[in-house]
Order: C-alpha cells, then sequence, then structure tokens
C-alpha cells in the first residue's frame, strides 16, 4: 500500500496527537485492504528510510522509535511485511558517499526489525530496491546503474546491497522498475538496458563436487 503523504517513514515529524490520528487511518487502510484483499499479502511502502549513508543519525533514531510506537499501537496488526527503502543513491563521483552502501543498506534491515506488531510479534523485512540512482541530490540522478562510469558498477552497488541481504537474512527483496516491462521505461535508458541484466548479473555460486 503506497501511501506517501503522510510518509510512515516521516510519522516521527509529526506532532504527537497527529501520530496516533495516522496510526488509526493506517489501521483502518490495512484493515480494509485485507477484507477486500483476503489472500494478499501487504505491507505499508516506506516504513523506513535509513540515512542516505547509512549514519547512526538522530533523525535515524527518531524515526525507528515512531515507528516502534506505532507498532505497539497496532498500526502493522493487519500487515504481513515491513518495507523499507533502499534504493541506490549514489554514483561513482559523489565522493566518499559512493563508498556507503553497505551501511546504508544494513541500516534499514536492522532498525526494521526493531519495529514489532502489537503483540511483540516480528515482521519479514520486504525491501525495495531499483535500478537507477534515485537521488535528487546526486550528479547521477536517474542514471541507469549499468550505465554509471565505473568498472562493475552492479557489483558496487546491487551486488554490495544483496549481499548484505543474504547476510541478514532478508529472504525476499522487490526491485521497482516503474512498469511492467523487462526494458527499463522509467528514466531515460539510450543504451536500451533491461530489468534482467540488473538482477541477472551474477551466476550462482559454485558448488564443490557438483557437476557444474
Amino acid at each position: 500500500m503506497d501511501i506517501e503523504k503522510p510518509f510512515p517513514s516521516g510519522f516521527h515529524a509529526q506532532p504527537p496527537r497527529m501520530r496516533a490520528r495516522l496510526v488509526k487511518a493506517f489501521t483502518t487502510r490495512a484493515e480494509a485492504a485485507r477484507r477486500k484483499f483476503p489472500n494478499a499479502k501487504l505491507g505499508f511502502y516506506g516504513t523506513l528510510l535509513p540515512d542516505s549513508r547509512g549514519r547512526e543519525t538522530d533523525e535515524y533514531r527518531a524515526r525507528i522509535e515512531a515507528l516502534v510506537k506505532a507498532g505497539e499501537c497496532g498500526m502493522f496488526d493487519e500487515v504481513d511485511f515491513l518495507v523499507p527503502v533502499i534504493y541506490p543513491r549514489f554514483g561513482p563521483t559523489c565522493g566518499a558517499a559512493w563508498e556507503t552502501y553497505e551501511p546504508y543498506t544494513r541500516k534499514a534491515i536492522e532498525g526494521s526489525r526493531e519495529i514489532h506488531k502489537s503483540d511483540g510479534s516480528s515482521l519479514p523485512v520486504l525491501p525495495f530496491l531499483t535500478v537507477s540512482i534515485s537521488n535528487k541530490n546526486s550528479k547521477h540522478r536517474n542514471e541507469i546503474l549499468l550505465d554509471l562510469p565505473t568498472p562493475d558498477p552492479l557489483d558496487a552497488t546491487l551486488g554490495v546491497q544483496l549481499d548484505v541481504l543474504l547476510a541478514l537474512r532478508v529472504r525476499t527483496a522487490v526491485f521497482w522498475v516503474g512498469s511492467n516491462s523487462d526494458l527499463i521505461t522509467r528514466v531515460d535508458n539510450p543504451n536500451g538496458r533491461t530489468v534482467s541484466q540488473h538482477v541477472c548479473f551474477r551466476r550462482p555460486p559454485l558448488v564443490p563436487n557438483l557437476p557444474h
């Protein structure tokens, strides 16, 4: 459920009384969606945005604390996943920020796992990724990852992120590409890059003593 105004990750910026009203509103929407789509897997898009460089900032902690309280009040009782957003934010000419994909991704998952249902039970994390730089302040804004001016751009971006997800035992991730097409059409794509090129850029690891 993509409710961006207000964004779940922005609850911390709302006054306490407004937060209570928002929790109730989100809960109502989840209950309605559950009744309408009883077999669907539900989640609120953007339940946590980490600091773009993976720093333990006051704002990052405030976001988590607001969502923890929302969870205690039942906001996530009718959903199946928490949905942090870990879109690629930086390219190779963005200075030191280029080296922050690991902490950025890790903080999204670790922070999400502090959020629970009202009975204290945990929820799986279903992070959202994409195949271009999603950051209006980056010199590489909307540039497709495969076209970044650096050797092995996917290993330096999605490769790092997927390694973190595997290490933290995240079972599923979603790649948002904007349309139901393998050819990337959401942004300018002069080289005809596809989603499959980004998702299937690595072979599975070789298993000893098995035919390859």
